[in-house]
C-alpha cells in the first residue's frame, strides 16, 4: 500500500471517532483516515449499548403501559412479549444504522480501513487484519478513540455468565436472571428484565445501587425496584458460578461470611469496564496511563506524547456517547478549524446524564453530598419534592417522583439537579442548559410552571415557610408587605389558640386611624383566605386571627428543613451579612488570674461571634487586653516591694495577683505609692528598657495562662492585641481633636477635654498635664489602628453595663474626631457577677470554679451505677462548662446575678447538665434503634399531641435565632433550649421507637434526631462545642 500520509488518522469507529472524523473531513477538509476493527460501525453505543438498550427500554415500557391500560378504560387484555420476534426486529434497526454511519463516512471523504491497530511510532500505525497480513498507514496526527469493554471477574464459572454485551444476543428471554452489579448498566437491565416478566435478583458489594448518584435519586429508586418485584443481596459477594445438568446456573455467594446459593437461567455481569487499549502498543511511544489503566489527558485530550490524542471511554472521565461526541469534534476544531477554534475544547463539568431505569432518573452537576464537600454544610442549601405525576393518579401503583435541587450561596446558584419519576430523561436537557448558565433558584421560580406538568415541580419547589405563605395571602388584603406582617405574627401561649396569630394592628397599622369596625373586617379577611396546603383552619377572636397548620403538612416541611440543613438548621435561611465585624471581647488585665468576673464578656463575646459567623459574617475577634496604664506602675512598684521570683516561676499569675491586692491596700494608706505608679508608668511610655522588660515577661505569662482556659471554654480569637499596641497611635488622636478644635484644657489645669456637654456626656478628661494618655485616649487610638490593621465596617465591644455612658463618650468623640469616616460602633453590655472586687481580695477564679465544677461531677458519675460515659474525667469537664455556661447565658444579659456555687452545679430545673441529658438521652435511642435517618417516611404517623408540639417547638429556632441576632441576646436561645428540652422530654414519655413497626419507628427516629439536632445547634451557637452522647 502506498505510503500515503494522512492528516488525521482515528483509531475507532464508535460515536467520538466519528464524530472527529468527519469533522476534521468534512468540515475542515483534512485528509483523514479511520481504523475499525469490527465490520460494523458505531461502536459501543450503536451496536451494543446506549441505542438498543434505549428500544429494549421503550419496549419494557410499553408492557408497563400495557399494563396500566385497563385501569384507563382499556379493557383486561393480556399482551405477551415476543422475545424473538422484538430482537430480530431490533437488530435490523441496528444494521441499518450501521449502514448510515458507513454512508456518511463515505459522503465525508473519510477512508476506513478494517482491522486491528497498533503503534509503530507516534506517526505510523500497523492495521493487521489477519493473522498473517497487515500494513502499515502514516498520519501527522493520531486519535485514539477505541471505547472500552465490560469486565468478567476472574472467579470459578464466571464464564457461565454474559456481560452486558452479550445480553443483546440472547435469543430467549431468560425466566430467572442474576444481575451482578448496581451501577447504571446493571440497573438499567435489571429493570428491562424485571418490566419484561423475567425474576430479577440484583447482587451488589455495597448497601447501596447508582452510588455516585445523589441520596434521592438511589433511595427511592431501591425503594420502587423492590416494590415492583427486583430482589437485592446486598453486602454480597459472588464466590463463583456452577452449570447444573439442567442447564441451570447455581450462584455461589456470601453475605457477612455467610454462603447462600441461588438458582437462575443467566447471570449478567455488570461490575464494570476497561478500555480498550491493551493491543495498541502505547508503551512504545511512551503513552501516558492514569493508575487506573486509562489514557491519561489534559484538558485538551493531549496525551503525554505530542499529536497523539484520546477520548471517550479509553480516558475515563465521563463513558457517555454525547461526551466522546462533542469532544471528538471540539478537538477536531481545534486541530484543523485555524485560529478561530485554537482554545477548542470539552468542559467536562455539569454533563447531564440519564439512567434508563424503571423510573427514569436525570441528574446534572453536583450530589448533596459534593456539594458540602466543595462548598462547606453552611453554604449549601436543598430543596426537595416528591410527589407522584398525575400519571399515576387513575393506577393503583403510585409510582414515587423525587426531585432535588442543590443551591450554593446566598445568591443560591443551583450546582445540581437530580430527578426521579416518569419523563426525567426528557425534562434534564433543558435543566442541564440552565445549571450550565449559571441560573440561581430565584431564576427557576421566576420561570412560569407548564401545568400540569411533572417539570412544574421544578420551578415550584416548597421554599417559603408556612409564615411566609399566609403572609403572602394577606398581604392580597390590606395594605401592608409580606415581611412586615411576618414581624406582627406571634406563636400563641396555648397549642388550642392556633399554630400562629397577628392581631388586626398589626396586620394593617393604619387601621388604628380607620375607625372602622375591625372585628367585622377580621372576619371579612378569613373569608378570602384559601384553603391550600398550608393553613387548616382559620378563626377570629377579636381582633386576632389566628392560623391552624396542617398538621402532617407542617410536620412534614420542618422535619425536612431540619434534615436537609442539618448543622445550618436555625439559621440557613437567614439572610446572610456582607460586613467585616471587629468583636472585642474577654478583655482581661494582664498580670492578673482570669477570675469568674471575666466570664460574661468572654462567654457573651463568643456567642457574639458565632452568631455572626453562621449568619455569613466576616468576623475578626479581638482579645484587646488590658496590657497598659497607670496599674501596671502600681503592679511594678509592688513587685519591687512584695515580689518573690521563686513564688513567680512556681505560679506566676497567682503570684502577681497577690502582689497586686497587697500594694493596692498600701496605696490606700499611702498616697506616695500612686505617685511612683504614675512615675513607673511614664517610664514606660518613655519607652524605658527594663520597665518594658519587666511589663512584656508579665503579658507572655498571662496570655499563656487565659489560653488554657479560653482552650476549655472553646473559645477562639483571631487577633490578640491590647493598649499597649496603640500608644503609637495616641499622637494621632491630639492632632485630629486640635485640628477639629476638639481639645481644651480643663479650668484646674490638671487635664485636657473634650467637651461632650451639649450631648449630655459632660467633659471627658483625654490627657493629662504631664502628657501621659487616659484610657479613652487609648480607646481612641485603639480605633485609629483597628481601621488601619483591620478594616471592618462595624465594631462591637462586649464590655459590662458600668462603661455603657463611657462608651457612648468613645464613640462621640470618634465620630467628631473622624467625621468623614462611616463609624457604626456598638456596646452589647451586660450585668456584672456581683461579689467580686479583686481590690479587695474577694475573688473566684474561672480555673478554680471550672476544677470544682469537675470534681463534683465527677463525683456524681462515680456513684452513679447508671453512668455509661467512657471518659469520666473529660465528660465531668463537658458538664461542668455547659452548667457554668448556661447558667450564666440564661440570665438576659443586662442584669446581673449572684455568684453561686450551688446554682452552678445544680441538676435540678433548668440547667446545663439537664440540656445535655436531652441530647444523650436522644443519641442513646439512635443506638439502641440503628435504624438510619431519613426523611422518607410517614409524617401522617407523627399525630400524637406530644409530637406536634414538640414538631412546632423545633419550627421556632429559626425565629429565635433572628430574633437572638438582632438583640444580640444569648438567653434567647438558652430559653429556647430549656423549651425545647421540655418538649423532648415529653415526646420520650409518650413516642416508644421500640417495639414498633418499622414506619413509625423511622418517623419517631427523624423527630428525635431533628430535635438533636436543634439542640446541638442551639448549644454551638452559646459556644457549646462539646455535645455528649453518653453519660
Amino acid at each position: 500500500m502506498s505510503k500515503v500520509v494522512y492528516d488525521y488518522l482515528v483509531i475507532g469507529g464508535g460515536s467520538g471517532g466519528l464524530a472527529a472524523a468527519r469533522r476534521a473531513s468534512g468540515i475542515h477538509g483534512a485528509k483523514v483516515a479511520l481504523v475499525e476493527v469490527q465490520s460494523r460501525l458505531g461502536g459501543t453505543c450503536v451496536n451494543v449499548g446506549c441505542v438498543p438498550k434505549k428500544v429494549m427500554w421503550n419496549a419494557a415500557s410499553i408492557a408497563e403501559s400495557l399494563r396500566d391500560a385497563k385501569q384507563y378504560g382499556f379493557g383486561d387484555h393480556e399482551a405477551n412479549f415476543d422475545w424473538q420476534f422484538f430482537k430480530q426486529k431490533r437488530d435490523a434497526y441496528i444494521q441499518r444504522l450501521n449502514g448510515i454511519y458507513q454512508r456518511n463516512l463515505e459522503n465525508d471523504k473519510v477512508e476506513r480501513f478494517e482491522g486491528f491497530a497498533s503503534f509503530v511510532d507516534k506517526h505510523t500505525i500497523r492495521v493487521q487484519t489477519s493473522d498473517t497480513a497487515s500494513f502499515e498507514l502514516q498520519a501527522k496526527k493520531i486519535l485514539i478513540a477505541t471505547g472500552g469493554h465490560p469486565i468478567i471477574p476472574d472467579i470459578p464459572g464466571a464464564h457461565h455468565g454474559i456481560d452486558s454485551d452479550a445480553f443483546f444476543d440472547l435469543e430467549q428471554q431468560p425466566e430467572r436472571v442474576a444481575v451482578i452489579g448496581t451501577g447504571y448498566i446493571g440497573i438499567e437491565l435489571a429493570g428491562i428484565f424485571n418490566t419484561l416478566g423475567t425474576k430479577t435478583t440484583v447482587f451488589s458489594r455495597t448497601k447501596h445501587i447508582l452510588r455516585s448518584f445523589d441520596t434521592i435519586i438511589r433511595d427511592n429508586l431501591l425503594k420502587e425496584m423492590q416494590n415492583v418485584g427486583v430482589h437485592f443481596a446486598f453486602e454480597s459477594s459472588v464466590k463463583s458460578l456452577v452449570r447444573e445438568d439442567s442447564g441451570a446456573i447455581r450462584v455461589e455467594y456470601h453475605v457477612h461470611g455467610v454462603a447462600h446459593s441461588l438458582e437462575v437461567d443467566t447471570v449478567l455481569w455488570a461490575v464494570g469496564r476497561l478500555p480498550n487499549i491493551k493491543k495498541l502498543n502505547l508503551e512504545s511511544v511512551g503513552v501516558q496511563l492514569t493508575d487506573k489503566g486509562h489514557i491519561a489527558v489534559d484538558e485538551y485530550q493531549n496525551t503525554s506524547i505530542q499529536d497523539i490524542y484520546a477520548l471517550g471511554d479509553a480516558i475515563g472521565k465521563s463513558e457517555l456517547t454525547p461526551v466522546a461526541i462533542a469532544a471528538g469534534r471540539k478537538l477536531s476544531d481545534r486541530l484543523f478549524g485555524g485560529d478561530q477554534f485554537k482554545a477548542s475544547k470539552l468542559d467536562y463539568e455539569n454533563i447531564p446524564t440519564v439512567v434508563f431505569s424503571h423510573p427514569t432518573a436525570g441528574t446534572v452537576g453536583l450530589t448533596e453530598d459534593q456539594a458540602r464537600e466543595r462548598y462547606g454544610d453552611e453554604n449549601v442549601k436543598v430543596y426537595t419534592s416528591k410527589f407522584i405525576n398525575m400519571y399515576f393518579s387513575m393506577l393503583e401503583h403510585k409510582e414515587p417522583t423525587a426531585y432535588k435541587l442543590v443551591v450554593t450561596g446566598p445568591e443560591e446558584k443551583v450546582v445540581g439537579v437530580h430527578l426521579l419519576g416518569r419523563g426525567s430523561d426528557e425534562i434534564l436537557q433543558g435543566f442541564g442548559v440552565a445549571v450550565r448558565m449559571g441560573a440561581t433558584k430565584a431564576n427557576f421560580d421566576a420561570c412560569v410552571a407548564i401545568h400540569p406538568t411533572a417539570a412544574e415541580e421544578l420551578v415550584t419547589l416548597p421554599m417559603l415557610k408556612f409564615k411566609q405563605a399566609i403572609a403572602e395571602q394577606l398581604s392580597k388584603h390590606v395594605s401592608t408587605c409580606p415581611n412586615k406582617i411576618i414581624k406582627g405574627f406571634k406563636i400563641p401561649n396555648k397549642r388550642k389558640q392556633g399554630d400562629l396569630s397577628i392581631s388586626m394592628f398589626d396586620l394593617d397599622p393604619s387601621l388604628k386611624k380607620s375607625g372602622q369596625q375591625l372585628p367585622l373586617q377580621a372576619q371579612a379577611i378569613i373569608t378570602k383566605i384559601d384553603a391550600n396546603q398550608y393553613i387548616d383552619k382559620v378563626t377570629v377572636d377579636g381582633l386576632k386571627l389566628s392560623f391552624q397548620f396542617k398538621p402532617k403538612e407542617f410536620t412534614q416541611h420542618v422535619l425536612t428543613q431540619v434534615f436537609q440543613q442539618r448543622s445550618r438548621y436555625g439559621w440557613a435561611d437567614l439572610p446572610a451579612g456582607n460586613k467585616t465585624v471587629l468583636i472585642d471581647y474577654s478583655s482581661p488585665n494582664i498580670a492578673k488570674k482570669f477570675h469568674v468576673g471575666h466570664l460574661r464578656s468572654t462567654i457573651i463575646g463568643n456567642f457574639v461571634r458565632r452568631i455572626h459567623e453562621e449568619l455569613g459574617y466576616k468576623v475578626i475577634g479581638m482579645n484587646y487586653l488590658g496590657d497598659w496604664g497607670k496599674q501596671y506602675g502600681l503592679l511594678a512598684v509592688g513587685y519591687e516591694k512584695y515580689g518573690n521570683e521563686v513564688e513567680l516561676e512556681r505560679d506566676p499569675i497567682r503570684h502577681l495577683y497577690d502582689v497586686y491586692v497587697k500594694i493596692n491596700a498600701d496605696a490606700k494608706e499611702d498616697e506616695s505609692v500612686h505617685v511612683q505608679a504614675n512615675q513607673y508608668f511614664k517610664r514606660m511610655e518613655e519607652d524605658d528598657p527594663e520597665a518594658l522588660s519587666r511589663w512584656n515577661k508579665m503579658r507572655e505569662m498571662s496570655i499563656r495562662s487565659y489560653e488554657e482556659v479560653y482552650k476549655r471554654l472553646d473559645v477562639k480569637f483571631d487577633v490578640y492585641s491590647g493598649e499597649s499596641e496603640v500608644k503609637g497611635y495616641v499622637p494621632q488622636v491630639y492632632s485630629l481633636l486640635e485640628q477639629r478644635n476638639l481639645l481644651q484644657q480643663a479650668p484646674d489645669g490638671k487635664a485636657y477635654v473634650v467637651d461632650l456637654t451639649e450631648h449630655g456626656l459632660g467633659k471627658v478628661p483625654v490627657k493629662r498635664s504631664d502628657g501621659t494618655s487616659l484610657y479613652v485616649t487609648r480607646d481612641l487610638a485603639s480605633i485609629l489602628m483597628r481601621r488601619e490593621r483591620y478594616p471592618f465596617e462595624k465594631a462591637i465591644y462586649v464590655v459590662g453595663n458600668d462603661q455603657e455612658f463611657y462608651f457612648k463618650q468613645v464613640f462621640q468623640i470618634a465620630k467628631m474626631m473622624l467625621p468623614d469616616v462611616e463609624l457604626e460602633l456598638e456596646h452589647v453590655g451586660f450585668g456584672l457577677i456581683k461579689g467580686m472586687s479583686t481590690r479587695r481580695g474577694e475573688v473566684v477564679f474561672l480555673e478554680d470554679l471550672l476544677n470544682k465544677v469537675q470534681r463534683m461531677n465527677k463525683d456524681y458519675m462515680e456513684n452513679n451505677e447508671k453512668c455509661q460515659a467512657e471518659n469520666i474525667e473529660e465528660v465531668a469537664d463537658t458538664l461542668g462548662v455547659s452548667a457554668i455556661m448556661i447558667q450564666d447565658m440564661k440570665t438576659k444579659r443586662a442584669l446581673g446575678y449572684d455568684f453561686s456555687w450551688d446554682r452552678m452545679v445544680s441538676r435540678e430545673g433548668y440547667t446545663g447538665v439537664r440540656v445535655q441529658y436531652a441530647h444523650v438521652k436522644a443519641c442513646g435511642i439512635e443506638r439502641n434503634f440503628p435504624l438510619a435517618i431519613s426523611s422518607e417516611c410517614d409524617f401522617s404517623i407523627l399525630k400524637e399531641p406530644e409530637a406536634y408540639n414538640l414538631v412546632h417547638t423545633i419550627s421556632q429556632f429559626p425565629d429565635i435565632v433572628e430574633r437572638a441576632f438582632d438583640t444580640l441576646e444569648p438567653s434567647m436561645i438558652t430559653g429556647y433550649l430549656f423549651d425545647l428540652m421540655t418538649a423532648t422530654n415529653g415526646a420520650y414519655k409518650r413516642l416508644q421507637v421500640v417495639r414498633q413497626s418499622p414506619e413509625v419507628a423511622k418517623a419517631r427516629m427523624l423527630l428525635f434526631w431533628s430535635a438533636r439536632t436543634t439542640l446541638r445547634n442551639g448549644l454551638y451557637l452559646l459556644g457549646i462545642n462539646r455535645v455528649l452522647e453518653k453519660m
